[in-house]
């Protein structure tokens, strides 16, 4: 019998009669691979599958045979065989072996026997052995790259993929490599090997399992030279330890390999490697943010511009998730790396430089700080309400604290007392950074206290200083107190993971939007979904949505922003002038800005211009310092940010618009219908809720699992936009960023690649991402090459539909609002757009008795929509016969 055959025949249910195992009313178990007093072992009778929902359990899914696997500790071939046994069998097919010589393309390949982490462990042995065969050319390379000691002493295993993998005895694993990715089926015959002629090393879990490879091209030709095995995970060398107190990351792998052969450094760090330099992954983040006793971090990467740049903005990153943790880099040579300065020069040059690195961010240095200032007279802060500082003759008290926005000016109410004295306080409300009014101060305490004045002033000038330290240190920790993703639960994680590997992906996207409550707009919503995903890129995109009152553009604003992980989000009702600039530095950061009213917000059009195009916002304000002072200082608010609005107006600001994509709401009679029917549904009890939030999480999971990759397009030379439309070259721009995006939605799908020359990972456009653009952009680049506006359009529409219907070739004013219902003020505004682009003339009458008008082209808007879709399909369609020529 096959697998398959076995698993159809056998069902679960007499696997669990044959364990003496009997389910709930809810087909839910005990689990019986972790402590579990309440059921959480789910089955599915009808799929034959199982789930266990606990997060304190690692048996995490499975069939029939994975039940029998797990629950007698058994190999997986063990397993097949007790399934055989248990349906009157003694034994199941085994796969055929083939020769090299025999090999064929095969109409249906066996399905895999074993696991992913066996299958890969089985590979792994392969690759080692490689090496200690006769493998010369790897041997050579291993030598030039100071690896010997590393291959030798078989702790951190390291092997050679020569290709012939497959071969001989190994062929009867065939199945198995082709399900993990290392072989992929060749059309013309045989089979295409995963990094071939690749020095091999192993990306291993929190487990210690295999369950990835990163191969090192040691060919001598090739562009390509890093290579991850597709939907890689895993760490190399592994997991840091639960006990780990200090971490040192590298950029690559082979340079971690590299530092492990320095018992020096093993004894003290554990180590760490990153994979290239816009690579470290949430799988990275996670290991590192889980160990408790970490007290240091050091970067030890590459002497370049590139290398310089990503151990600043990683240790930004881990600096966030881990105040606490001091962060340090090495300052590595230019040109060099820590893999060449080992084959280079001595151990003795690479711990030199670890004991001369730098500190990042410290912990420590504050605490420093702290003890000098002991001596000195301190700001008491325990009562934020009731600040306190005093010196050798006064107390002063700071009645209802201070306000810790607005640096420009420090206005406080002031309880003045000397100390061992019978003189009554003095209260006064001043701005400390006012000259005039410290003054005054000082002579009124001089006077009614009997101080001396130089007493006076020293002591409120050393008060200004501590309170300008206090809400500095205030104002830092509330910026970094930003809201966090929520971590998504397992269950979570592993429904959009394989959501976000499923075929059809975009179609699936498009008919789950509908899901979540919003009716029709069924291009509008997918398009909005995917500008709103670009905000985790350095060049978002931006989209505006036309409509008339009534239409629902805010509501499908909203709605997709719905989808939007809360932090990634800012609503705006209406925006002032300057309200863009009151935002803290990086506050806006690869957010959404949904602002509701485009129509409103005039004043602010230039402002996000800005943004949009530089990516930041800089303005210049002036302020008084604590001796009454004029200083001027910059205000900067940092992007990118991805900018969407509605408006109700035809027409916005030219410099706006064309930097975003436009949306035009559908305001048919049929979408009408459609809304309607929806509210009757949903006011009878008949709309699904509950299924409509489950899509809603859903959608907004898989929002935050899409990371940003370098996306390359190398079908981009020979793509075109029509040439009818305005702007061509933001238009341009727009068109291969949306494609960009349609492929970063699809990262888990994709082949992670690696550039040769920065080791920076990107994965590849394809020709169904190019089809999905022109499919959702079509309607859009129709508008922007059409001279009339969107309701002049659909007059003039309605207006030809109408004639031919009445079988007439002319018309007057007083007909169309009689017969078509159109105002006259409505009439006022349409008619002249048509006149002046000679799309309706007029033929007789006079302005007293009224114009007579024709219709000049009826076939216009055909046309040009055919010319439009016929540039983007005929390249598409030149694009795939060349790819599969």
């Amino acid at each position: 019998m096959t697998i398959s055959e076995i698993k159809h025949t056998l069902s679960l249910e007499t696997v669990l009669r044959h364990y003496n195992l009997t389910p709930d009313k809810n087909n839910r178990l005990t689990c019986p691979w972790h402590p579990d007093k309440t059921p959480s072992l789910q089955l599915y009778p009808k799929t034959n599958s199982w789930t266990c929902f606990s997060s304190n359990c690692n048996a995490g899914s499975g069939d029939q045979i994975d039940f029998i696997m797990k629950y007698e500790n058994i190999s997986k071939y063990e397993a097949i065989q007790k399934a055989t046994s248990l349906i009157g069998h003694t034994t199941p097919e085994t796969i055929p072996t083939t020769t090299p010589k025999e090999e064929k393309p095969k109409e249906e390949l066996p399905e895999a026997t074993l696991s992913r982490t066996e299958t890969l462990q089985l590979a792994l042995d392969y690759f080692t052995a490689g090496i200690k065969s006769n493998s010369t050319t790897a041997k050579n390379y291993i030598q030039s790259r100071g690896l010997e000691k590393l291959s030798a002493m078989g702790n951190y295993p390291m092997g050679y993929n020569s290709g012939q993998l497959h071969h001989r005895e190994n062929s009867k694993y065939i199945p198995d490599y082709v399900h993990v990715g290392l072989l992929q089926n060749n059309p013309s015959g045989g089979y295409r090997v995963f990094a071939k002629h690749c020095l091999m090393f192993p990306l291993k879990n929190k487990d210690g399992q295999v369950v990835s490879f990163y191969g090192r091209s040691i060919a001598a030709t090739g562009k390509n030279k890093h290579y991850y095995l597709k939907n890689s995970q895993g760490l190399y060398p592994a997991y840091p330890p639960a006990g780990t107190q200090k971490l040192l990351i590298t950029e690559s792998i082979i340079d971690t390999a590299t530092l492990l052969q320095i018992n020096s450094i093993t004894s003290n760090f554990t180590l760490l490697a990153a994979y290239g330099t816009n690579r470290l992954t949430q799988e990275h983040l996670e290991a590192i943010s889980r160990l408790t006793y970490l007290g240091e971090i050091v970067f030890f990467f590459d002497g370049d511009d590139a290398g310089r740049r990503a151990a600043t903005k990683y240790a930004e990153q881990i600096h966030f998730l881990l105040p606490k943790v001091s962060i340090s880099h090495i300052e590595t040579p230019d040109g060099e790396d820590p893999n060449s300065l080992y084959v280079t020069y001595e151990e003795g040059y690479i711990l030199e430089l670890l004991n001369n690195r730098k500190q990042l961010y410290s912990t420590e240095g504050k605490a420093v700080k702290e003890e000098k200032s002991e001596a000195a007279p301190k700001l008491n802060s325990k009562n934020h309400e009731a600040l306190v500082y005093e010196t050798t003759e006064l107390h002063f008290t700071v009645l209802g604290g201070i306000k810790i926005s607005g640096l420009e000016r420090m206005k406080v109410t002031l309880k003045i007392a000397v100390k061992n004295s019978h003189y009554a306080p003095i209260r006064q409300h001043l701005d400390l950074y006012n000259n005039e009014q410290l003054t005054r101060l000082v002579r009124t305490i001089n006077e009614q206290l009997d101080v001396k004045t130089e007493v006076i002033r020293e002591g409120l000038l050393a008060l200004i200083e501590e309170l300008e330290a206090y809400r500095i240190e205030r104002l830092s920790q509330t910026q970094s107190m930003q809201e966090e993703s929520p971590a998504l639960t397992p269950t979570e994680l592993t429904k959009a993971e394989e959501y976000l590997k499923a075929e059809n992906l975009m179609q699936r996207l498009m008919d789950d939007l509908g899901k979540t409550g919003i009716v029709g707009e069924i291009h509008n919503r997918l398009i909005m979904y995917l500008v709103y995903l670009s905000r985790i890129t350095q060049e978002p995109l931006h989209i505006i949505s036309f409509g008339a009152s009534g239409t629902g553009k805010t509501h499908l604003q909203e709605s997709i922003g719905n989808l939007l992980p809360e932090e990634d989000k800012l609503e705006i009702t209406s925006l002032s002038g300057n309200a863009l600039y009151y935002f803290k530095n990086d506050e806006i950061r690869h957010k959404v800005l949904l602002i509701e009213d485009m129509d409103g917000a005039q004043d602010v059009l230039y402002p996000l211009r800005e943004l949009q195009t530089k990516q930041k916002l800089t303005k210049t304000v002036s302020i008084k310092d604590s001796q009454g002072n004029i200083k001027t200082i910059k205000v900067t608010v940092h992007g990118p940010v991805c900018i969407a609005g509605c408006t109700t107006k035809s027409r916005i600001y030219e410099d706006n618009a064309n930097r975003s994509l436009l949306i035009h709401l559908d305001g048919s009679s049929e979408q009408d219908d459609r809304i309607m029917a929806y509210q009757r549904s949903e006011a009878a009890g008949q709309i699904n809720k509950d299924q409509e939030e489950s899509y809603t999480r859903l959608l907004r999971n898989i929002q935050r699992m899409v990371r940003p990759i370098k996306v390359i397009n190398p079908y981009a030379p020979q793509l075109q936009i029509p040439g009818k439309v305005f702007k061509k070259r933001r238009s341009n721009w727009i068109y291969l960023r949306f494609i960009e995006i349609i492929t970063l939605i699809h990262q888990y799908q994709r082949e992670e690649k690696a550039d040769t020359d920065t080791g920076e990972v990107y994965i590849e456009s394809t020709l169904e991402d190019i089809a999905w653009a022109n499919k959702l952009l079509k309607d859009i680049l129709l508008r922007k090459a059409d001279e009339l506006s969107e309701p002049s359009r659909n007059f003039f529409e309605r207006l030809k539909k109408w004639l031919k219907e009445s079988k007439k070739s002319e018309f007057r004013t007083q007909e169309l609002r009689t017969e078509m219902g159109v105002t006259a003020s409505s009439l006022k505004r349409y008619l002249p757009e048509l006149t002046s682009c000679g799309l309706v003339q007029i033929i007789g009458g006079n302005k007293t008795r009224g114009y007579t008008y024709e219709v000049s082209s009826y076939e216009e808007y055909k046309k040009l929509k055919h010319s439009i879709d016929h540039v983007l399909d005929s390249l598409l369609e030149q694009l795939q016969r060349k790819e599969h020529s």
